[in-house]
């Protein structure tokens, strides 16, 4: 595998606030500046349309509607259709320096969503829908693709749902890394389940 080989994308993607706007339009609502600058308060609306330029430029994403509003004019952004992520020939090419600045930046982001959550000032885990967990299983390749895509199956149901009363963002990750070591023979799987060898 090569060291370093990022893609066009990758380096697009590869940066804290773009990969902010991507998750936030990631949700299948086409949004103005306006509305990305409510779901994303901390960020500098200077910094905010000039990040946004640079997707549309990448081709990350496209504006899919103009109208003027007092006199300026208001454009409305959506992710590009199979252009917001990294393809499986961008990836199989990337660098594993590249993986890991790439997952970096990924887990960056999804900290600094769940750090602005317990900043607010009243949190309720259980009621917010809040979890991180984690577990193992031993599945074949084909095994963990079928779960992948019931995963996605699943997520891909509510992805579009229009903003309603009631209804606030909420933000789903999914990682799956195979564990290193071989796999456990008969005899290990019996005892780990509590059977006798």
């Amino acid at each position: 595998m090569p060291e370093s080989t990022a893609s066009p994308a990758g380096a697009l993607i590869l940066h804290p606030i773009r990969m902010r706007i991507l998750l936030a339009l990631g949700r299948g609502i086409p949004a103005t500046a306006q509305d990305l600058a409510e779901i994303l308060p901390d960020v500098a609306r200077a910094t905010l349309y000039r990040q946004l330029a640079i997707l549309v430029d990448g081709g990350l994403l496209e504006v899919i509607s103009e109208q003027r509003v007092r006199g300026a004019v208001e454009r409305t952004y959506a992710l590009k259709q199979g252009q917001a992520g990294l393809s499986a020939d961008e990836l199989a090419t990337m660098g594993r320096e590249d993986h890991l600045r790439y997952f970096a930046s990924y887990l960056a982001s999804l900290l600094d969503e769940f750090a602005r959550y317990l900043r607010r000032d009243q949190i309720d885990l259980t009621a917010d829908s809040v979890m991180y967990r984690e577990g193992t299983v031993y599945l074949t390749s084909d095994e963990a693709a079928d779960v992948a895509r019931e995963m996605w199956t699943a997520f891909s149901r509510r992805v579009g749902t229009p903003p309603a009363a009631g209804r606030r963002p909420h933000t789903f990750a999914a990682i799956s890394v195979p564990g290193s070591g071989p796999a456990p023979g008969a005899a290990d799987s019996a005892t780990s389940h509590g059977e006798p060898r």
